[in-house]
């Protein structure tokens, strides 16, 4: 869904994921068309994505050169059942440089609505990047997020809080209102915050869009920020 940490990609787009239960390996293709194996020691067999975890492959010195972060969304004291949040690190990249790929994946919506509207929990991660300190966004910013199947139209809104971790400061960076549409029939949807302020791109999973998760890039000329928002229907 998401490439690089400044590019925005649409549903299917991005890295994809593939397990193998007889092997208990996990198959990973890049952006760029590299293809990654790793193995899954400690988890139960066929639940690879079950519970937070890390992996990595390591050269023949030891040094760590692939890693894949794998996240389990929390919204309102709850765990999302159908949507995960990942990491790719590839430090070995065609282009040279380590590149680093963020993105949603989990079991896609096939049975997307056709008619009625939707709003949902939301748990925002990211950060905001100004005057050269990085401000996390998890404590304090929060989200809306808005569907009508019928129109396929999405709605979103985002108030922008960051901390700076060393000194507790905290500043507020205003309010983005975002508008979107659903690509194709879903379960892909992509959308621009006003004034072309930011953007965001994502997705539903679950039946019944059960849940989301989008990634959002700002670049305002004052302050740059990403991170992901993710959700469950109310």
């Amino acid at each position: 869904m998401i490439g690089d940490p400044d590019t925005l990609r649409d549903w299917g787009g991005g890295v994809k994921l593939r397990y193998f239960v007889d092997s208990e390996t996990i198959e990973v293709t890049s952006v760029e068309g590299q293809t990654f194996t790793f193995e899954t020691p400690g988890i139960g067999k066929g639940y690879p994505f079950s519970t937070t975890a890390s992996y990595e492959i390591k050269d023949n010195q030891g040094e760590v050169t692939q890693e894949l972060r794998v996240w389990h969304p929390y919204v309102e004291g709850v765990y999302l059942s159908y949507t995960r949040r990942g990491d790719f690190v590839n430090r070995e990249a065609i282009s040279g440089q380590a590149f680093a790929e963020y993105f949603a994946f989990g079991i896609p919506t096939q049975d997307l609505p056709e008619s009625g509207t939707a709003n949902y929990f939301t748990d925002v991660q990211g950060s905001v990047e100004a005057s050269g300190r990085y401000h996390s966004l998890y404590e304090h910013t929060t989200a809306t997020f808005g569907v009508n199947f019928e129109t396929g139209s999405i709605s979103t809104a985002l108030h922008l809080v960051g901390e700076v971790s060393a000194t507790g400061e905290v500043s507020d960076f205003g309010d983005f209102a975002g508008t979107g549409a659903l690509l194709g029939g879903g379960p892909g949807f992509k959308g621009n915050f006003a004034d072309n302020s930011g953007e965001f791109s994502g997705a539903f999973f679950g039946p019944g869009a059960a849940e989301f998760g989008y990634y959002f890039l700002f670049d305002t000329g004052i302050f740059e920020a990403e991170g992901d928002v993710f959700g469950r229907k109310k």
